[in-house]
């Protein structure tokens, strides 16, 4: 399975930080579902390059999904979708151009996915031109390629479709949308859009400092993407724009409005496109209106009377909120109040009249002359009462920005006086939502919808705003959304977002936690049949009831347990539409079984001890296969249900203290699997030199590293800090008794591998001693005894592995806590388990202790050993399974993602432990290794055969008995499992494409763009390279500013500027030196300091000139890799600026001017281009730096610094250079501005009385591919 790493924020709850949380997603239906849009116009920024990104969770995996489609018919157009679980870039033109896909495999439902799509045609080959990363790793991607293809997605003739095929609706998007993201024109980097941190894990960003094209959008969260709208520019103000002459809509007023002369309010904004018409309607109730008229608003009674604006007209092209309040009776002065923009407003009574209400209620027309709106209208809210002078200017947010009149502000309190309110913001079709009491507007004639984004989408069929989100916050109910898992082999046919269940089986995609108090509902959509249960069971689960589980049925009111075995009674029967409330009490061992809020048995899920009622209490004494799902059994056709895990809002609210069943919810101490177990594969080494190998934490508290050559045969070598580094044993050899390499170490945060070893390409594992993992040696005594650990473990062991040191004899030996304490396994064997007494003494080992029995591979008298215990908890996990022999084969859930799993056939016969790891390569790909034999990396002759997922493993193994053999149990055990509770959805770390060698140098903070690594130093350090290369390295190297000269002192010169690509670098360590920027002092300004990698060295930029009398001494700058700028003198001449030197570093400083009445410094040079020469009045401008994208963004850096001066006002002082430069003084300010750290800026020159600026540090930047 391709990695599926994304770190998924909790902010409210356990987990990291993530910086940006994602309010929802919308659920596409797989059937009806979709958003269309048609641009306005042809997107100018060309049709061969675009860049596309989707954050998206899809449910029905065996289907092909649609994800953007602009298509004119069959034969011409462009897609991006996923067929055959591979995405995919498709552009015909009459014939077939690109088709191209990835050749990984996305399998995962439980998990959100970003996608990240380059196309850039004008490239020749495929690997350029078609990029895609799935979770900001790098894809393989295969298939037809036409270099300089012209896409579709720009072109305004061809309608877009979101989330299904534009030619036909034989292929829709089935899943959640989180994010959808376009931008024609231009390729994004991964980065634009998330970040690697420094655990390793893909954080989703917030988009933004993107500068779109005319086709661009970008839709977020669950309204919005059910919605279809565009947040990529929004406007403040929708609505809907009618066109003077026969758009209009209709309503029936609501009681309070609809008889009498009033009370009332009428607030509505308005954009008319003309102030000329004459009573053209905005709303009409009765016989009364709100009209404009020659450019003035007024109320009306038509023919007889009005109360009118004095002034305040109508400004075309300009949103106005009006408002008018009528008390009651006839119209007049002071029962009618005028409103523009929250204020009254002066008006005068023109006729008479008496307003008579009624429930015909008319927008944008006037229906006694048939006059009609001319303009955009938006947020109409009508009351049956007259709000205050007060209420009203807070309802008013500012020019175009509206305040929702159903929530409170200020003054304001929305109540049920508030009879009508539509919004019109992003409506669709023929219908105005009235938000307030759904007594909806039709819409007739001609008018448009105005759009809050400027490419937003209108939706068709059912898309549903959820909650279900990449970003979990706990505090406003966002998280990934537990379901149904369509992944068991038993599940029956799953719709609605994998929520619905039709037939057979079905168990949550996440376990219950083994601890704290859980809540969930089921509907019953359909069935009265006896075969529809609903409970809990365990992995063991399955449509013939044979499993560990707790359930009760629709029929008669029965529970059942196989423990018993029987069918008892307990509550009553339930029907379609009864929604059945499970409250599960894991700290008591108690279930809670409500229908429609009414607990069976009277029971009270909040009693704690007592289990009051409970349907059943022995939960923590039954024997369970991997814990406890959710489950239900639809039976046949007939039954259908529909979970609700908590994502939508509970029918009934959730006891005390009962939690909805969702991985946000889910809250031990966060865990970093890197900080627990690290696995790292691509290694090269060398024999006779040793390889360093960094490592993501310290050593320090202890660790056991297995190491292991991949490319070619040798054996699992074995060290740890308790024995040593050069002690070594081998996993998979009985007859090697510890030996010790010549060299090599685990210390610190390096492992490094002996120049013993063979020259190849390794993989290593290490796992770090705490909680989750204990070493213990030990001198065997002969008789059966208890040891205990150094430290307790969190679980009593699930894995424990056996070496007697000094033995050639004896096998290591392998317990398994699902083979039990009377039988052992061979570590390097490829037997049944054995069952003996003399090895555990039939005791189970605990948190603290294990015994051992009176054979010699255990216990010999004065025999050392050493032996490793592994948790059954955290980032390791221990069980079984049965295994099917079919392709849909077990599914394993353990709560988190695995980095590595091994598995063992019991059954006697030639069956091998066999390790695959994510590391090793992905799921089209499949590889595995062998820990109880030599043999390098063993290619399967079938792909797809082991899906890493979110929440588990997936085994899809049709012909291979080792991982599935049919009805036969399979011992497994996982390391590295990273779990949802820690807010990640992750199967791989981010910025590390499995199967691929990793040249990433370490040294200064580590980031990616793409296939490049970037190394930055903002402080003097090292960098190591683990191997050469490819292409070698692009550097840039910026010395430190120099800092301003004092007193009509010269702008300090840029740092010096180096910068190249194609260097070459060696597997060694370089010192990288970033030079500081000059220090402030008083007279001149002192030289920046010198940056150096390798044998690449920038100069400091020159420290500006101080002011001289005709006394004598030197107002020049210095030279320096920018020079630095003269100062101003009296001596009578002008001072003069330091030259770039050594040359093409950088550009020489300006001159100061001398004259005593008004001397001013010049700028210091830059990067680009020399200071600006100062006048009599002006200091001179630093000169501008360079700018680079090394980083994958452009930024500017070692700019000059401005030049003092003795003139008073802002226009007069020397601007610093792009590039970090500092500001020269004037004599209202008269310090200068420092350079901008790591730019290499030069400082400001200052004012007698001030400070000059320092120079800004520099910095020293490494670029390189390294996939």
């Amino acid at each position: 399975m391709l990695g599926n790493n994304i770190l998924i924020g909790a902010a409210g709850a356990a987990g990291a930080d993530a910086g940006h949380i994602i309010q929802g997603s919308g659920l596409f239906d797989g059937s009806s579902g979709y958003l269309t849009n048609t641009l306005a116009a042809d997107d100018t920024d060309g049709n061969k390059k675009y860049h596309a990104h989707f954050i998206l969770k899809y449910a029905d995996i065996s289907a092909s999904i649609e994800l953007l489609s602009q298509m004119l018919d069959a034969n011409n157009g462009s897609r991006i979708f996923i067929s055959d679980n591979k995405i995919g870039v498709y552009v015909k033109t009459s014939t077939l151009k690109i088709f191209a896909q990835t050749t990984a495999l996305l399998r995962d439902p439980a998990g959100y996915y970003v996608i990240d799509i380059a196309y850039d045609s004008a490239q020749a080959a495929i690997a350029d031109g078609i990029k895609v990363w799935v979770n900001g790793t790098a894809m393989a991607v295969t298939g037809t390629y036409t270099q300089n293809t012209d896409h579709y997605f720009y072109d305004a003739s061809y309608t877009r479709f979101l989330g299904r095929y534009a030619v036909s609706g034989s292929t829709y998007l089935n899943g959640y949308v989180a994010r959808a993201f376009f931008n024609n024109g231009v390729n994004h980097s991964p980065t634009d859009f998330g970040e690697v941190t420094e655990d390793g894990f893909w954080q989703i960003n917030e988009v933004k400092d993107i500068t779109y094209s005319s086709s661009g959008f970008l839709i977020e969260g669950g309204v919005d993407v059910a919605a279809g709208t565009d947040i990529s520019a929004l406007q403040s103000m929708g609505g809907i724009s009618f066109d003077g002459a026969s758009g209009t809509a209709t309503f029936t007023a609501e009681t309070g409005v609809d008889s009498g002369s009033g009370p009332i309010t009428i607030l509505v904004w308005v954009n008319n496109n003309d102030a000329t018409g004459i009573n053209d309607g905005i709303v009409q109730i009765g016989n009364v209106q709100m009209s404009t008229h020659t450019g003035r608003l007024q109320w009306q009674i038509r023919s007889t009377g009005q109360v009118s604006a004095n002034g305040d007209a109508i400004t075309p092209g300009t949103w106005t909120m009006w408002t008018i309040t009528h008390t009651t009776g006839a119209l007049s002065t002071s029962a009618t109040t005028l409103y523009k923009n929250g204020a009254a407003i002066s008006q005068s009574l023109g006729g008479s009249g008496t307003p008579a209400f009624t429930s015909t209620g008319t927008i944008a027309e006037n229906l006694v002359n048939s006059t009609y709106f001319d303009g955009k209208m938006a947020q109409l809210a009508i009351w049956d009462k007259v709000l205050t002078a007060a209420e009203i200017a807070d309802l008013y947010g500012g020019a175009e920005t509206y305040v929702d009149p159903q929530a409170d502000v200020g003054d304001y309190v929305s109540s049920a006086n508030l009879v009508h309110h539509f919004p019109m913001n992003d409506e669709r079709g023929t219908t105005l939502t009235d938000t307030q009491n759904v007594a909806n507007a039709t819409l007739a004639g001609a008018y448009t919808h105005v759009t809050l984004g400027p490419n937003s989408f209108f939706p068709t069929g059912t898309i549903t705003a959820t909650n279900d989100s990449p970003t979990n916050d706990a505090d406003n109910g966002y998280s990934n959304g537990t379901t149904f898992s369509p992944l068991e082999p038993d599940a029956g046919t799953l719709s609605n977002g994998n929520l619905t269940g039709t037939t057979q089986f079905f168990k949550s995609d996440m376990t219950i936690p083994k601890t704290g108090k859980w809540y969930w509902e089921y509907t019953c959509d359909a069935g009265t049949s006896a075969s529809s249960v609903y409970g809990i069971a365990d992995s063991t689960g399955n449509s013939s009831g044979t499993s560990q589980c707790r359930i009760i049925r629709i029929q008669n009111g029965e529970k059942y347990s196989p423990d018993v075995g029987a069918w008892q009674a307990y509550g009553t029967s339930w029907t379609a539409g009864d929604i059945i409330g499970f409250a599960v009490d894991m700290d008591n061992g108690a279930i809670y079984v409500s229908k429609n809020g009414t607990y069976y048995n009277s029971g009270d899920p909040t009693s704690g001890a007592s289990k009051t009622g409970a349907m059943f209490t022995d939960l923590l004494t039954a024997t369970t296969a991997s814990g406890w799902y959710a489950a239900a059994y639809a039976g046949d056709g007939s039954n259908i249900v529909t979970a609700n895990f908590g994502i939508s809002t509970f029918n009934t609210a959730a006891p005390t203290d009962y939690l909805a069943l969702l991985p946000v919810n889910i809250t031990p101490a966060v865990i970093n699997y890197e900080d627990e177990y690290y696995i790292e594969a691509g290694i090269s080494h060398s024999n006779g030199s040793t390889t360093a190998v960094t490592l993501p934490t310290s050593v320090s508290g202890g660790a056991m590293a297995r190491i292991k050559r991949t490319d070619s045969t040798g054996d699992w070598y074995v060290v740890d800090t308790v024995r040593g580094a050069l002690p070594h044993i081998k996993w998979n050899e009985r007859s090697f008794a510890e030996a010790n390499f010549s060299d090599g170490s685990l210390t610190g945060t390096t492992l490094t591998l002996s120049s013993d070893l063979a020259t190849g390409t390794y993989m290593i594992e290490v796992f770090y001693v705490g909680s989750y993992f204990q070493i213990h040696t030990f001198t065997g005594t002969g008789s059966a005894h208890a040891e205990t650990f150094p430290s307790a473990l969190d679980t009593a062991p699930g894995l424990m592995f056996i070496k007697y040191r000094t033995d050639t004899t004896n096998d290591q030996l392998i317990y398994l806590e699902s083979v039990g304490n009377t039988a052992y396994l061979h570590a390097n064997g490829d037997v049944t388990p054995i069952t003996s007494t003399s090895i555990w003494n039939d005791t189970s080992p605990t948190t603290t202790q294990f015994t051992v029995g009176t054979n010699g591979a255990v216990n010999t008298s004065s025999g050392t050993y050493v032996l490793y215990a592994w948790a059954n908890s955290g980032p390791y996990h221990q069980a079984s399974y049965v295994g099917n022999l079919n392709a849909d084969g077990p599914m394993i859930n353990l709560g988190g993602s695995p980095q590595a799993v091994t598995i063992k056939r019991d059954v006697t016969g030639t069956w091998h432990w066999a390790m695959s790891a994510q590391v090793l390569g992905d799921n089209q790909n499949y590889q595995y290794m062998i820990p109880c034999e030599t043999g390098a990396i063993n290619a399967s002759t079938t792909v797809n055969e082991f899906d890493f997922l979110s929440n588990g493993f997936k085994i899809r193994d049709g012909d291979n008995n080792s991982y599935n053999g049919s009805a036969v149990t399979h011992h497994y055990y996982a390391f590295g499992i990273q779990p949802l509770t820690d807010g990640a959805v992750n199967q791989v770390r981010a910025g590390r494409n499995p199967g691929v060698d990793r040249t990433i140098a370490n040294g200064g903070s580590l980031s990616f763009d793409g296939d490049y690594a970037i190394n930055t130093f903002n402080a003097s350090g090292t960098i190591s390279f683990d191997t050469v290369p490819e292409g070698g390295v692009e550097y840039l190297v910026v010395a430190g500013g120099g800092s301003g000269g004092e007193n009509s002192g010269g702008g300090g010169g840029g740092g010096g500027y180096k910068t190249a690509t194609g260097f070459a670098v060696t597997e060694t360590t370089y010192s990288i030196t970033v030079g500081a920027g000059g220090t402030a002092t008083s007279g001149k300004g002192n030289n920046g300091g010198d940056s150096v990698f390798s044998s690449i060295t920038s100069t400091g930029g020159g420290g500006g000139g101080t002011y001289i009398s005709a006394g004598g001494g030197d107002n020049n700058g210095s030279a320096g890799g920018s020079g630095g700028a003269g100062a101003g003198s009296t001596s009578g001449s002008n001072s003069t600026g330091g030259a770039a030197s050594p040359s093409g570093q950088g550009f020489a400083g300006g001159s100061g001017v001398a004259n005593s009445g008004g001397e001013s410094g010049g700028g210091g040079g830059g990067a680009s281009e020399v200071g600006e020469s100062a006048t009599a009045s002006n200091g001179g401008d630093g000169g501008d730096g360079l700018s680079s994208s090394i980083t994958g963004s452009a930024v500017t850096r070692a700019g000059g610094g401005g030049g003092g001066t003795h003139g008073t006002t802002e226009g007069q002082r020397g601007l610093g250079g792009a590039g970090g430069g500092g500001n020269g003084g004037i004599q209202t300010d008269q310090s200068g501005v420092a350079g901008t750290a790591n730019t290499g800026g030069g400082g400001g020159g200052d004012i007698d009385g001030g400070a000059a600026g320092a120079g800004g540090s520099g910095v020293v930047i490494i670029r390189y591919k390294y996939q």
